[in-house]
């Protein structure tokens, strides 16, 4: 036993030397030599610092592991590794395609002996391949292997341009899908037999001008399709797709983002609904051509104007008269209706216009103190809460059925003393909270919310009279 420990030690010496940079040459080179362990000469074949001597000696191991690890070697030199190129094991053979060192001749030696598939696509991922090389594999006879080239980064728009009208459309359509191809590449593809490539090209992202116009006029449907959509799109395009006879690719044009107000102008006066509906829509259409769309047979396309925001004064004022109460709906939202409309809307029997005229910010006050007597209690609760309504509207409404309509009524700052000091006394616990809070409840009322019997209530009333009582003193 001892004997065999003995042994063991001197292995794990040996190896350790083997393995060590700082190992002296004249060393390794006799270790390189050891034959009876084969992990100590696959060591010495792994070690940076092992002598050139000793690595020409190991690439002629016995052992296929001392072979690759010689072969893996970054400074392996390039007569060993050409050596190598021609080894009979194929797992060498690919540690030399690998191996950032590789000479040229080891590369051409590989390409013109070894049938492997893999191995030349391994070649590929060698960031230090020769040009020379890349130029082979673009020819290769394995599309696999052309493939592998297609999507390399290195490889040479030249040879790519090639690739590009290669026989196998499945290497195109790898191609056209590629993210880093240069424009040229990607315009010879636009010319490409096969409509699927042609699509990969039309929504593409780096897909140049020139090949978007190309493919706006494409004769495959699905292509002008994707093309009608795409955000690079050049106005001459959108003006050809604009005429085109397929309904749904005029209607693309009309929802792409960057059509401009000159196309949309002649889509406005499309013969389909859909193509108007997507112009009445459009944030670049010209108000001209949304007044235009606002007397639209069609009822979305008039719903789209009431809702667009350069609808005029005028045209909403039109529009509030309309019979779908959809597009009344609209207009009572749209920023620009003008009080007069609100006015006339603040009748209409559909309480979702009600609803709109009475949140709206431009409706009158006399407006909306007739609103504060409206029987749907979501009317009244807009309100209660919008900043224009009227301290006698607030004051009607603290007398409310609904609570919901009175805890707006108790948070807002243009109620009325009196409306506040009546809603101290409200049966609805947040409702006295609100009135609480509110900055604007007078002292007594406050008194009153100290004394209740409810705890939150008081809480609330007893911290917001200290805050006041601080604010006196601070002020004083």
């Amino acid at each position: 036993m001892k004997r065999y420990a003995q042994r063991d030690d001197a292995v794990t010496t040996l190896l350790a030397e083997a393995k060590d940079p700082h190992t002296p040459k004249k060393r390794l080179s006799i270790l390189a030599k050891e034959k009876n362990y084969v992990n100590v000469r696959e060591a010495v074949a792994e070690n940076t610092a092992s002598p050139a001597t000793a690595l020409q000696k190991l690439a002629c191991d016995w052992n296929v592991n001392v072979r690759c690890s010689v072969a893996e070697n970054s400074k392996a030199p390039p007569d060993v590794l050409l050596k190598l190129a021609g080894d009979k094991d194929e797992t060498v053979r690919m540690a030399v395609a690998k191996n950032h060192n590789t000479p040229l001749k080891a590369f051409l030696l590989i390409l013109t002996t070894d049938q492997d598939v893999d191995l030349r696509i391994e070649m590929l991922g060698n960031c230090s391949l020769p040009q020379e090389v890349f130029r082979v594999l673009a020819k290769d006879a394995s599309s696999a292997v052309r493939k592998a080239f297609a999507v390399n980064p290195k490889a040479p728009v030249e040879a790519l341009l090639k690739l590009a009208r290669d026989q196998d459309p499945k290497l195109r359509l790898i191609m056209a899908k590629e993210r880093r191809m240069s424009p040229e590449i990607l315009l010879t593809l636009a010319d490409d037999k096969s409509s699927e490539v042609r699509e990969a090209i039309a929504i593409h992202d780096d897909a140049p001008q020139e090949a978007l116009l190309k493919l706006a006029g494409d004769p495959d449907e699905a292509v002008r399709r994707h093309v009608s959509r795409h955000h690079k799109l050049p106005p001459a395009a959108l003006m050809k797709l604009a005429g085109d006879q397929v309904e749904a690719i005029r209607r693309d044009v009309a929802q792409n983002f960057f059509t401009p107000a000159a196309i949309l102008q002649n889509l406005a006066s499309d013969q389909d609904k859909e193509v108007r509906r997507y112009v009445a829509r459009h944030s670049n259409t010209p108000p001209a051509e949304v007044q235009h769309l606002a007397g639209d047979q069609d009822g979305e396309v008039r719903r789209n104007v009431a809702h667009h925001f350069s609808a005029s004064s005028d045209t909403l004022q039109k529009l509030a008269d309309d019979p779908d109460e959809r597009v009344r709906r609209n207009v009572a939202e749209n920023a620009n209706t003008p009080p007069a409309a609100l006015q006339k809307l603040a009748d209409d029997p559909d309480e979702d216009v009600r609803q709109n005229v009475a949140k709206h910010l431009k409706t009158l006050s006399a407006t909306l103190q007739k609103l504060a007597d409206d029987s749907d209690k979501v009317v009244r609760c807009y309100v209660a809460e919008n900043t224009n309504t009227p301290s006698a509207a607030l004051q009607k409404l603290a007398g409310d059925q609904d609570a919901m309509v009175r805890r707006k009524v108790a948070e807002h700052s243009n109620t009325p003393p009196a409306g506040l000091q009546q809603l101290a006394g409200d049966g609805d616990e947040d409702v006295r909270i609100l009135i609480a809070e509110n900055p604007k409840t007078p002292l007594d009322a406050l008194a009153v919310l100290i004394l209740e019997m409810n705890h939150d209530v008081q809480e609330v009333a007893l911290r917001a009279f200290q805050k006041r009582r601080r604010g006196v003193c601070n002020s004083a």
